[in-house]
């Protein structure tokens, strides 16, 4: 039994080990300037997702004003109605967070 314990507080260690490194970019090989591209793509990336939340928000606002009627909300609407609430929410989250972390 106590063999097996210390077995098992060795893998734990090993595993423990593996998880520092891999996550220390210096042991990786990783320069300050693959960081900064790494940054730049990383952001790049963000005003794209950005974009194209704006591009199906516009998307889904036009759809609604195609499909309204004579005031009584169906299905339909309804679900226009979601979605433009769902993409305005994602779009002001991504908004928020890319202004946060300038």
């Amino acid at each position: 039994m106590a063999s097996l314990d210390r077995q098992t507080s060795q893998q734990t260690t090993v595993i423990i080990k593996k998880q520092v490194e891999t996550s220390d970019h210096i042991k990786n090989g990783a320069t300050l300037k693959s960081h900064k591209s790494w940054n730049i793509k990383m952001k790049k990336m963000k005003n794209k997702a950005i974009i194209i939340t704006a591009v199906l928000l516009i998307l889904s606002i036009g759809n609604y004003f195609r499909i309204i009627s004579d005031g009584s909300i169906r299905t339909v609407e309804f679900l226009s109605i979601f979605a433009i609430g769902v993409l305005t929410g994602a779009l002001a989250t991504q908004i928020i967070k890319t202004i946060k972390y300038k």
